[in-house]
């Protein structure tokens, strides 16, 4: 009764302070929980109905088109994303929630491993920013999330996707035994057609709520900047218009021409690198993202 009240209470606290679940209300929670299932059943009812399915995974949560990684973002206003698994492998822990929790004071990320070590007989372990998050979302950690309007690997990777695309056709198959799965069961609006799901386009609502977070991060990186000072209004006018980034460069880099040119070619390049790989990986995952051997095997 008193870990019950004290739940309430952390659940109070968060909601007057406009954080909603945050990782606080949610730590608790898995302290009275045994399993991932059990942790899924008793989330709040906006985290069941707002998520993103990967079919290809980068993270250590791995995936496949019938067992997709699952991220789960509410409604992005406590700043708190969970994310989990059904498979084992690759370094990957099935047994395990991994959340994210955005701290819009500090402008900060922090990373969270919840591992059920004992699954169904005792309370997770939960660590703060371990080295194995870290490795892949960085020291001073960040979303990994593509900008619109590709987003490779993911349920609905692509903005303007046809509703006849073989992506389409592997949701349909995933959909088909998700009502029965144990962890897959606790998600809303999972059936076959897939228009709940594609139609809410949950990859670009995920990358609304990151940008908006990473960029109060990045503002907070750009302030740490020796010189920020002397150059904050031109760095704030590249933001702004970053078609015209030349125009920003103070005039003493430009005088040193070979160093100068090297600045520029190394920031064009740093701002498409990115969108051209996950163009050419998004091509790729499209052409058979799912094949008839897959779906049959229903594993």
């Amino acid at each position: 009764m008193k870990t019950l009240a004290s739940l309430l209470v952390l659940m109070a606290q968060s909601a007057a302070l406009g954080a909603g679940f945050d990782i606080n209300v949610l730590t608790a929670l898995a302290s009275q929980t045994k399993s991932v299932e059990e942790l899924l059943e008793r989330l709040p009812a906006d985290y069941k109905q707002n998520y993103v399915l990967v079919y290809d995974s980068q993270s250590l949560q791995k995936a496949t088109p019938l067992q997709p990684r699952a991220i789960l973002y509410g409604r992005g206003e406590s700043g708190l994303t969970l994310s989990f698994s059904t498979i084992m492998q690759g370094g990957g822990n099935s047994q395990a929630v991994e959340a994210m929790q955005f701290d819009p004071r500090a402008r900060r990320f922090d990373m969270f491993d919840i591992s059920y070590q004992a699954p169904g007989r005792a309370a997770p372990v939960v660590s703060k920013n371990p080295k194995m998050c870290l490795s892949c979302h960085r020291a001073d950690a960040r979303p990994n999330w593509a900008k619109f309007d590709l987003w490779p690997g993911v349920y609905g990777s692509d903005a303007f996707l046809r509703e006849d695309s073989i992506e389409r056709r592997g949701y349909s198959a995933f959909a088909q035994t998700a009502g029965a799965h144990p962890r897959y069961k606790h998600l809303a609006g999972i059936e076959p057609t897939g228009r709940a799901y594609f139609d809410r386009a949950p990859a670009r609502r995920l990358q609304e709520i990151f940008s908006n977070q990473n960029d109060l991060r990045l503002a907070r990186l750009v302030a740490e900047l020796k010189g920020y000072e002397k150059f904050k209004y031109a760095i704030a006018g590249a933001v702004d218009n970053a078609g015209d980034i030349e125009g920003y460069f103070p005039e003493s880099l430009k005088a040193g021409k070979p160093r100068y040119a090297q600045v520029l070619e190394d920031t064009y390049s740093a701002i498409d690198g990115f969108h051209r790989y996950a163009v050419k990986r998004h091509m790729s995952l499209l052409d058979q993202p799912v094949t008839d051997a897959q779906i049959q095997a229903n594993p």
